[in-house]
């Protein structure tokens, strides 16, 4: 990395590659010889505003072609830049924002990220998975994510990503509440700077820091799998599946099912849900588990109440459009989760929303592509508070009939078929596999 003024983040940053044909042969490694890629007095730049090219990584990507190989490096714009050279890094391809399938950008705000080559040619690249560009501290860095990357067979300039899984969160102290807080010291709030390492044991690991300390983590093996797996798993997911309530005719108004929502751990809803755009509006209430309770923490009741539960529903989301929506209360807190990418065409789509109590998070699935906040918003999903409890409500309600209490705007314009309730939260790789096994579709590859 070259940077013009000699600080880390420089405008004008270029990004160079050192190359030494003969380290291995020196003894003193101070005899090697080196050179500096691409050919020229330019290096790689994305072009933005700052236009930056830090942090980067360089890996092979085809296993017959020592040639062939990808850069990456993170950018202030929310997207990762990339290109390609078939020359070892003499001269490179266009530079573009890394995407999931050639068309929905890669999100990362100017954050660190990293890439792990496996034997088989797929890469492993854990990064923040949010658009911030928020220039004040160092925002969009309490969760790190996965994605698998596979070389596309006769395209050596083309990588195909797998959606996102949670990697690791951020827990600890919150130096943006403290009277204190400053930019410099917003950086702690969250992992940074991974490097992964295969351990003796062949498990993967890696190390972060957040500048103040360094920590180790070992890879999880289930979470790998699946991912590794994503784009080809069609599976019909039973383990922790608590209630499922499927009518080819669809499910009918005031039918009820028992509520699990609050477990410990988590729980995750899967609909399979389709409806015309013109059939929609929003406040249509699909399911309603809440319930007016009494307040009391012990057996007296003092004559408080509070409700409890959740709802979703059709909500209008501004210029992403309807979406549906995930409402969850514990009486005290409330959290709301949308979609980002619903799709009304008349289609059934398999819906799935996730609540994941450890890091605290709501994320959802259309189909088999993750809500990441679309074009709109630089993420996808929806931090609970803290200090968010038991959400767990009276029964669950399909298309209920408006209330006085619980008002909505009438019946659902579109047809609900199924709809599944697990006591713990699913990987993503789960969601996909199981919606393609409902869809009685398979691979996208």
């Amino acid at each position: 990395q070259k940077a013009g003024g000699g600080g880390g983040e420089t405008p004008n940053s270029e990004v160079f590659i050192m190359r030494s044909r003969d380290l291995l042969e020196k003894e003193d490694p101070g005899d090697a010889e080196w050179e500096t890629l691409p050919r020229g007095e330019k290096g790689l730049q994305w072009d933005s505003r700052l236009k930056l090219g830090e942090e980067p990584h360089i890996f092979q990507v085809d296993n017959d072609d020592p040639n062939q190989v990808m850069v990456l490096w993170r950018t202030e714009v929310g997207i990762i830049a990339h290109c390609f050279s078939s020359d070892g890094g003499e001269t490179f391809g266009p530079i573009t924002a890394m995407t999931y399938d050639g068309v929905r950008r890669i999100k990362n705000p100017r954050g660190s990220l990293t890439p792990h080559r496996f034997d088989d040619g797929s890469v492993l690249l854990i990064y923040y998975n949010n658009g911030h560009t928020e220039k004040d501290g160092y925002v969009g860095r309490r969760y790190y994510w996965y994605i698998v990357g596979r070389p596309v067979k006769d395209h050596p300039n083309k990588m195909l990503w797998t959606e996102p899984e949670l990697a690791l969160w951020w827990d600890g102290e919150q130096l943006d509440d403290r009277p204190d807080w400053n930019a410099d010291w917003a950086i702690v709030d969250g992992p940074g700077y991974p490097d992964f390492s295969v351990l003796p044991n062949g498990k993967l690991g890696f190390v972060e820091s957040n500048k103040l300390t360094l920590r180790f983590h070992v890879v999880d093996d289930r979470t790998l799998y699946f991912l590794r797996r994503q784009h080809k798993l069609a599976m019909e997911i039973k383990d922790g599946l608590v209630h499922s309530w499927w009518k080819p005719k669809g499910l009918k108004r005031g039918m009820m099912m028992p509520s699990n929502a609050g477990r410990a751990g988590g729980w995750t809803f899967v609909l399979r849900i389709g409806a015309n755009l013109s059939d929609i509006k929003p406040k249509q209430v699909i399911c309603d588990s809440r319930e007016i309770v009494t307040a009391a923490e012990d057996e007296e009741d003092g004559g408080n109440y509070i409700t409890k539960g959740f709802v979703i529903s059709v909500e209008g989301r501004g210029e992403a459009g309807m979406q549906l929506s995930l409402f969850l209360t514990d009486g005290k807190k409330k959290a709301r989760h949308y979609t980002s990418n619903m799709v009304w065409d008349g289609a059934l789509r398999t819906v799935s929303f996730v609540v994941d109590v450890g890091p605290r998070t709501v994320t959802s699935v259309v189909d088999d592509v993750f809500c990441d906040g679309g074009e709109y918003f630089p993420e996808g999903w929806t931090t609970l508070d803290e200090k968010f409890d038991n959400v767990c409500g009276g029964d669950v309600r399909f298309l209920p009939t408006p209330t006085v209490r619980f008002p909505s705007s009438g019946k659902f314009g579109g047809k609900l078929e199924r709809f599944d309730t697990f006591n713990r939260p699913l990987l993503v790789s789960e969601v996909i596999a199981n919606g393609r096994f409902l869809s009685g579709g398979s691979s996208k590859l």
